[in-house]
């Protein structure tokens, strides 16, 4: 020590960080890895979001496409009403039904066992309605919803599709 001045301290350590930048390093560290899950929890929620969609869809199509060859097919309407719809075909008859409070679509054909339509992944609601024009033409309406049953868990990502059309009976004579 000369005279009153003390000595120059260095508060550095010979080897590693200062406890300030150590600090930084952490703060930029914690950030990058806030930003990384943020990042890898958007793309699963979207991978779940793009199978709902997916699932509806082929539902969807699914479900139609059986419909409208059945519907067409027939001969006659047995008996139709909001949540049930029976056909008489060539080969027998076939009924769907949209069995209250289930959410499914059933199909049964002459006196075989009663099928569900749709996918475990899907719940399905809809409606059938006579559209047909006295003894001239025999329509069949059908008002179809699909909603994912949200297997992920992940709130928002539900997908639902809703369907309606109309199909002719033209296997009649």
């Amino acid at each position: 020590m000369i005279g009153n001045r003390l000595p120059i301290t260095d508060y550095r350590l010979p080897t590693g960080f200062t406890l300030v930048e150590l600090i930084i390093y952490l703060a930029i560290v914690a950030v990058l890895l806030t930003g990384v899950s943020y990042l890898a929890v958007d793309l699963l929620g979207g991978q779940v979001s793009s199978r709902a969609d997916r699932e509806v869809a082929y539902n969807v199509r699914f479900i139609a496409d059986q419909l409208a060859s059945d519907i067409a097919s027939a001969r006659q309407i047995d008996s139709l009403t909001n949540d049930r719809l029976a056909l008489d075909l060539p080969g027998g008859s076939i009924v769907y039904e949209f069995p209250a409070g289930r959410h499914i679509l059933t199909r049964q054909v002459g006196g075989g066992e009663v099928v569900v339509v749709n996918t475990s992944d899907v719940s399905a609601a809809g409606s059938f309605a006579d559209h047909s024009f006295g003894d001239e033409s025999y329509h069949v309406g059908v008002n179809l919803a699909v909603a994912s049953a949200n297997p992920g868990g992940v709130v928002g990502e539900g997908s639902t599709s809703t369907l309606e059309f109309a199909v002719e009976l033209r296997g009649r004579k």
